[in-house]
């Protein structure tokens, strides 16, 4: 009896280690599914007048293919808007267009698709405040039979300016001499010989 239980004793550790080696066996190819979805890095952007900024573009599970961006601010400009992804990131240089914003802050998304899928980044744009006057013309000539001459004064700013002028000759008037100008607005300005 005792021989049986030390028989028994010996095959139950046995049976248990095979138990456990064909437990940890598997007909798995090593595959996983992934589920599909659009990388995008980083998940926001911050730009400023001088300073543009990068977006790394991914798509799992990696394979060939195509994408666009949908929908961005207008006050961005991206290097590509569309193309094919073939299994390496994809680095998209995004740039501010400042030409007509005041100053502030300016939040947007741009939302890239793929097959179906979406993905966003949130962008954010600070534009400082810039005063900046322009004029047409740089001298003025007058010709034997003309007394007066125009140019315009603009705000090539973001900011509202208030501009004056003045004249060493005493013989030329300018009208008008003086006003408020918005950010991209002009004003026509008459030099009179008196």
């Amino acid at each position: 009896m005792n021989l049986v239980k030390r028989s028994l004793g010996a095959l139950i550790p046995l049976f248990l280690f095979i138990v456990v080696i064909s437990g940890c066996s598997s007909d798995d190819t090593g595959s996983v599914d992934v589920e599909p979805a659009i990388v995008l890095s980083p998940k926001s952007l911050t730009l400023s007048e001088n300073a543009s900024g990068t977006l790394t573009l991914s798509i799992v599970p990696s394979k060939e293919t195509a994408w666009e961006i949908s929908s961005k601010p207008d006050w961005v400009s991206v290097n590509l808007l569309s193309g094919i992804f073939r299994g390496e990131a994809i680095v998209l240089n995004i740039s501010p267009i400042t030409e007509g914003l005041y100053s502030g802050d300016y939040e947007g998304v741009i939302k890239i698709t793929s097959n179906g899928l979406e993905a966003e980044v949130n962008v954010t744009l600070n534009i400082g405040e810039k005063a900046s006057i322009g004029s047409s013309e740089s001298s003025l000539s007058f010709g034997y039979f003309e007394d007066e001459k125009s140019f315009y004064v603009k705000n090539e700013g973001n900011v509202a300016l208030d501009w004056s002028a003045s004249i060493a000759e005493s013989y030329i008037s300018l009208i008008p001499q003086n006003s408020s100008l918005n950010p991209g607005d002009s004003i026509m300005v008459n030099a009179v010989l008196d």
